[in-house]
């Protein structure tokens, strides 16, 4: 996988976009890219096994010690793949017990507009709500005449009496 300096992901072709020799080997091997990668991006090589169980063992046979370890081989590879694929998420809580999640400084993108309550919400979506609730600026003539009108449904009234005091002796 490519990641570009935007964080746009592309996933390169064996055969096409490069080239791997020596895979599978002790030593390791050699991967060759038919073009270079733009400056900034990262890089990502990884192992795609199969999921499959290819060795056999028989009852009352001889322990296949070699084709054991190339199981056990495979096995480590499996765990590898999906383990760096689960540790890498930047959305995943600190701890066992924690009851939120850490983006661990990482944006979040492509989040759907919110239907409940506790959805998150996107920065469009919070700025509009923003502008919504925020009073448009009125001039000061505006605020003149806004002042001097009063609402048909206010009363004015006067100050209620005050309530006679009785005095017991």
């Amino acid at each position: 996988m490519v990641a570009d300096a935007s964080g746009s992901v592309s996933e390169p072709v064996n055969g096409t976009d490069f080239t791997v020799t020596g895979a599978g080997e002790s030593g390791g091997g050699t991967l060759t890219a038919n073009t270079a990668c733009p400056p900034g991006s990262t890089l990502l090589i990884y192992r795609t096994p199969l999921a499959t169980q290819e060795t056999k063992y028989y009852e009352n046979g001889k322990f296949p010690a070699t084709s054991h370890e190339a199981a056990l081989d495979k096995l480590t590879m499996l765990i590898q793949e999906y383990g760096w694929r689960f540790d890498s998420l930047t959305h995943k809580k600190p701890g066992f017990f924690a009851s939120y999640y850490d983006a661990l400084n990482n944006r979040i993108s492509n989040l759907a507009e919110p239907t409940a309550g506790a959805d998150a919400v996107t920065k469009t979506y919070a700025d509009a709500m923003a502008q919504a609730v925020r009073p448009t600026p009125m001039s000061r003539s505006q605020r003149k005449r806004s002042c001097a009108r009063r609402p048909t449904h206010w009363k004015v009234t006067r100050e209620p009496k005050p309530m006679p005091t009785f005095r017991t002796s």
